[in-house]
């Protein structure tokens, strides 16, 4: 699993209810900016108000796989705080344990482009294997799959680019699951 536990994250969601997840505060700034900026882009993040997340995608598992331990842990308080069941890996040979542990339950993947270890396109082949109709959302500040040999498939493989707000990663992973 995790070394590096999430930062804190309190959730105060306009609609009262837990889990109904949202928009990221710092500061008492509404929304901080993006994620996946560089080192420290967790600290004191505050949950405030959301997109709604359809009923038929709450409360799912999602896998993880992040070799930045602050995107890693950002993500996952994100993920949580909607509600959902987050299980993360630092790397491609870890997340591909963890998904054979626990595929049953893994409603999505959320992958990293570039980590060290196995590359992408391995990662994506494996989970194919395991489960041909995995969905995964590719996230990376890369826009040229092609020079990683990925061809993306709407509502099977999905790229999110890199620095993204929680809106959007929430608003990515409903999509992908529609």
């Amino acid at each position: 699993m995790d070394d590096n536990p999430p930062r804190p994250l309190t959730e105060q969601t306009r609609a009262g209810a837990p889990g109904a997840g949202g928009v990221v505060e710092a500061g008492g700034q509404e929304d901080p900016g993006p994620i996946g900026r560089g080192p420290g882009v967790g600290a004191g993040l505050t949950l405030v108000s959301a997109p709604a997340v359809p009923a038929r995608n709450q409360g799912i598992t999602v896998l993880v796989i992040e070799d930045d331990a602050d995107v890693r842990n950002v993500i996952r308080a994100i993920l949580t705080a909607y509600g959902h069941r987050v299980l993360v890996a630092a790397d491609g040979a870890a997340g591909l344990d963890l998904y054979r542990e626990h595929a049953t339950q893994i409603r999505a993947v959320l992958t990293d482009l570039i980590m060290p270890g196995l590359q992408v396109t391995e990662v994506i082949a494996a989970l194919r294997e395991l489960n041909p109709a995995v969905r995964i959302l590719a996230v990376s500040a890369m826009t040229d799959m092609k020079s990683l040999g990925i061809t993306l498939e709407p509502g099977r493989l999905e790229l999110l680019i890199k620095p993204m707000r929680g809106s959007e990663l929430i608003q990515a992973i409903i999509k992908l699951l529609a």
